[in-house]
């Protein structure tokens, strides 16, 4: 009776460790490798969020969403670096948090350029004071 207590006890603990270290090592998949789900631009995504949230939030969210339009500003500051798409003036943007694998790639790219990224969407935000922000993560840019 202990033995086979011993054994269910040491199999847990082997699984456990298995999966912890499946968890650590796990890393996220290279979007340049899949089709976009949708394909729009940036003034057109960013008005869907403004419109209905919960209805876009549904077309988007979770789903690899290819953007184009104008940079209007590059966050290089941190890891990740972040381009914001959209209308120069406007307070909303698209929120590209780029993917640190193809650095090499968006460091050629400076405001006010016409560029296509390609991201997993998270969702938007809308304030009064700050207009409306949709967020695409682990982002490539498409040729």
């Amino acid at each position: 009776m202990k033995k086979a207590l011993v054994i269910i006890f040491v199999a847990i603990i082997a699984i456990a460790v298995w999966y912890g270290y499946r968890e650590y090592t796990r890393t996220n998949k290279d979007l340049k490798a899949f089709a976009a789900d949708i394909k729009t631009d940036a003034p057109s995504l960013i008005d869907a969020f403004q419109k209905d949230s919960s209805k876009a939030s549904k077309t988007y969210t979770d789903k690899i969403v290819s953007v184009t339009g104008n940079v209007k500003k590059i966050d290089s500051d941190g890891n990740p670096v972040i381009l914001f798409l959209g209308s120069q003036g406007e307070m909303s943007s698209v929120k590209c948090s780029m993917d640190s694998l193809h650095s090499a790639d968006y460091k050629l790219v400076k405001p006010g350029t016409n560029v296509t990224v390609k991201g997993r969407c998270t969702g938007g935000e809308s304030s009064d004071l700050f207009g409306t922000d949709v967020t695409l993560n682990f982002c490539v840019l498409e040729k």
